[in-house]
């Protein structure tokens, strides 16, 4: 009986490991999985979308080349054909800067921009800049919340 006991724990702590990385890629796949989806913005801007209209959709999608790629539809509300890459860094989005966007005959360039991922991965809180072409740097504030759940 003793030996079974002893061979018993000695297979326990040979696979529990292994088991305990099989969690940790699980969920570090997780997180990216549950970035992917619809979710609802409100948008509070230095120079424009100070009222109502500030609430729009995005859409996140996840990169095939790149494991911590991302690309979001409509930011800034720049329509659907516009998308922004970002990285996913632990609890964090970074836009990648330098970006531009054009909406009808205007362009737009991404400086920068930093979004924190809830723990629920419910919402992600955000601040970015925004050049609109004129030389002024839009500040922007935004929360983004799960449309599609």
């Amino acid at each position: 009986m003793r030996k079974r006991t002893i061979a018993l724990l000695l297979a326990i702590s040979i696979s529990l490991p292994g088991m305990i990385s099989c969690e940790q890629e699980k969920t570090a796949a997780g997180t990216r999985d549950a970035l992917e989806g619809t979710w609802k913005v409100d948008e509070n801007s230095q120079f424009y979308k100070k009222d109502a209209n500030a609430v729009y959709n995005v859409y996140i999608s996840l990169s095939d080349q790149d494991t911590a790629g991302l690309y979001i539809a409509n930011f800034y509300q720049l329509g659907y054909e516009n998308e922004v890459r970002a990285t996913l860094d632990d609890d964090r989005i970074r836009l990648d800067p330098g970006q531009e966007l054009t909406l009808l005959n205007s362009s737009y360039e991404i400086v920068d921009g930093t979004g924190v991922i809830a723990s629920d991965y419910q919402s992600v809180s955000w601040t970015y800049q925004v050049d609109d072409g004129s030389g002024e740097i839009d500040h922007v504030t935004a929360t983004y919340s799960r449309a599609d759940k």
